[in-house]
């Protein structure tokens, strides 16, 4: 242990001036176009059926990426598996009917929910209508109010003043999705959420063609939280009201500010029908282990699933993870090539692909929920999501790769990342989407998000949407292969500097 600390000074004394390591650059070099694609034309192929979660051709995909940690020489996991299988629920909605007081409403087809994945039935007896259930600088419908136990009505549509004027910005109005707005409703300690909705017939054909294909959850996880989107009529017609009711609540003489109190005594009841079946998928792992075996753990992740077929149509992925995770593979083969030919690494680092990215990063969240190592003993998390591809802010060409969350919980692995790029690799870092308050919020939409929100430090390496991003036509044909390899070794750098490294912790 006395030889490991003073690597450790060693290492603190040098960082600031780090320098080029011509091993790292030769087994870089190994990570060529050629290969990348070659992994690239046979995850995007038709063949695989868009690889769909918990589909056919997801179990293909895992069947081709075991045989390459294997090849490469990767040792499995878990338990002599590279595959770490996790349960996942199918749902689809066939039905709610609803109750007020015990009697049936006639209305009942008025009523829509994604929550439930089996036959549920549920009863409020204390309800509130909020407004549009916004909490911000700008416009507070839960100043005052205690939402506490109660089933909570809220306009979907986002607040305007008298004169249709929107009240909130377009920045602040992206975080207040409606998965946003039901979140907050629960942790203010609200029982349910109802959407009453002006285009609920839009909204509930959204819902039956996107869920058409199942809509998918961990099998684990903690019962939903109750949410429906109801008719805007039908809200009118069951509490005995219009829309004239409603403008009063917002902009009444007395009261000028946009929210009033509105209880109701009734009872409302709901009667769910549903599909409801278990299925399983997975995600792929192979470790490199370091010399020392109580050493933290690098992961290196990539999401190899994508959105399936959609009616004759296959959504190959190409860059969408495709791209990602060739990059993947092909880092742990240049690794491990190097511990065979002697290199010596400090830190583990585990090479994952996962599964369910697209159904709500349930793969990366089953991980963080069972995983290899306890999250403590995990140094970071690399994810690569989408670096094959330019978008149209780059679209003169600019060797780029967009930076998101490096900096967000440890300032050391940020600047790491960089003298990796000023050394090696000289691509533009685009901080752009790293804004706290950027209108995408991509730092909670990909796998590192289940590690950051477990305090691990993260980078997201990322291209940007492009015109094909979710579409049938994001294929193989349109990677720029000099920007893939480009990025991929910018990766691989990040990866070798973090495993010699002789750190425990990042600051």
């Amino acid at each position: 242990m006395k030889g490991y600390f003073l690597a450790v000074f060693l290492f603190i004394s040098v960082f600031s001036a780090a320098q080029v390591d011509s091993s790292s650059i030769i087994y870089c070099n190994q990570i060529e176009s050629l290969d990348l694609r070659k992994h690239i034309l046979v995850l995007s192929n038709d063949s695989l059926l868009g690889r769909e979660t918990a589909n056919e051709g997801q179990k293909k995909a895992e069947k081709y990426l075991v045989e390459q940690f294997k090849s490469i020489g990767l040792k499995p996991a878990f338990e002599g598996s590279y595959v770490q299988n996790f349960d996942v629920l199918t749902n689809q909605i066939n039905s709610v009917r609803f109750s007020i007081n015990g009697n049936i409403n006639p209305d009942s087809l008025g009523i829509y929910s994604t929550a439930f994945s089996n036959d549920t039935q549920i009863t409020f007896s204390d309800l509130l209508f909020i407004g549009h259930g916004i909490s911000c600088s700008e416009h507070d419908d839960y100043k005052d109010i205690s939402v506490n136990g109660k089933l909570v009505f809220m306009y979907e549509e986002d607040p305007v003043d008298e004169n249709g004027k929107a009240i909130i910005s377009k920045n602040e109005i992206r975080k207040w999705y409606n998965n946003d707005r039901a979140a907050y409703a629960k942790s203010k300690g609200a029982s349910g959420v109802v959407f009453i909705s002006k285009e609920y017939l839009k909204t509930q054909n959204y819902f039956k063609r996107n869920f058409k294909y199942r809509d998918l959850s961990l099998a684990e996880q903690e019962p939903p939280f109750p949410s429906f989107y109801m008719n805007e009529g039908v809200f009118y017609n069951t509490f005995n009201c219009d829309s004239n009711d409603v403008h009063d609540f917002f902009y009444g003489k007395i009261n000028k500010r946009l929210r009033r109190k509105f209880n109701s005594s009734d009872t409302l009841g709901f009667t769910i029908r549903s599909n409801r079946e278990i299925v399983s998928s997975s995600n792929v792992l192979g470790k490199l282990e370091s010399a020392n075996p109580y050493a933290p753990w690098i992961v290196l992740t990539a999401h190899y699933d994508h959105e399936g077929v959609k009616g004759d149509k296959v959504y190959n992925g190409a860059d969408d993870n495709a791209s990602g995770t060739s990059a993947v593979i092909e880092i742990a083969k240049a690794m491990r090539d190097a511990q065979k030919n002697g290199e010596v690494f400090y830190n583990n680092v585990l090479f994952m692909l996962v599964s369910g990215e697209e159904k709500g990063l349930l793969g990366s969240k089953y991980y963080v929920n069972h995983p290899l190592v306890p999250l403590e003993n995990t140094l970071c998390n690399l994810n690569i999501d989408m670096i094959g591809r330019s978008d149209k802010k780059h679209e003169a060409g600019e060797e780029y790769v967009y930076i998101i969350g490096s900096d967000r919980i440890s300032k050391e692995l940020h600047q790491i990342n960089e003298e990796m790029n000023d050394l090696y690799t000289h691509l533009d870092l685009d901080y752009t989407y790293n804004a706290v308050d950027d209108p995408n919020q991509y730092y909670s939409r990909s796998d590192h998000y289940n590690f950051a929100k477990n305090g691990v430090p993260v980078i997201f390496y990322y291209n940007g949407e492009h015109e094909d991003y979710h579409k049938p036509t994001d294929t193989e044909e349109k990677i720029i292969y000099s920007l893939l390899k480009k990025r991929s070794r910018l990766v691989f750098h990040t990866t070798w500097f973090l495993a010699k490294m002789p750190k425990t912790k990042l600051n």
